[in-house]
């Protein structure tokens, strides 16, 4: 399942061509759909030739799926490389398929994989760890002296 809209799509869809492997969804994805693709699915990849970051893993990780992505952006510091899922070079088609082939031949691996995703989402992201977070970077700047910038 190819999901999210993008640009300049056609060139890939030229080489998908009418193939049954393949179900693209060219377009805005609502939270209903999001949610119904993110179950069916076994691994979530993210072969990006650049990112700032991705709002796709921490999804992905609150559906215990694992996460194959591209060492681009802030990807590298979202998925543990070998804990949550891997992590490849950009443009390396081999890698990449290497390693959703593994996720995907072994049950244990990708379960495995799929509940660290969520134990880090837990651990990192839950609204009790943003709260805390905020209110230390809130109380540390409250309790620095003011500098004048001139």
């Amino acid at each position: 399942v190819i999901a999210g809209e993008g640009d300049d799509f056609q060139k890939y869809r030229d080489l998908i061509g009418d193939s049954p492997l393949f179900e693209v969804h060219n377009r805005w994805i609502s939270d209903e759909e999001r949610a119904e693709m993110f179950r069916r699915s076994s691994v979530v990849v993210l072969p990006y030739t650049e990112a700032t970051q991705s709002a796709v893993v921490p999804v992905a990780y609150n559906f215990s799926r694992p996460v194959v992505g591209t060492r681009v952006g802030a990807l590298a510091e979202c998925i543990d490389d070998g804990t949550t899922g891997f992590l490849v070079p950009p443009r390396d088609p081999e890698s990449l398929a290497a390693a959703i082939v593994q996720i995907l031949e072994n049950d244990s691996l990708r379960l495995k994989m799929g509940m660290a995703g969520k134990q880090k989402l837990i651990r990192e992201c839950s609204p009790e760890v943003v709260a805390q977070t905020t209110l230390r970077v809130y109380s540390d700047a409250i309790a620095k002296p003011h500098v004048e910038v001139q």
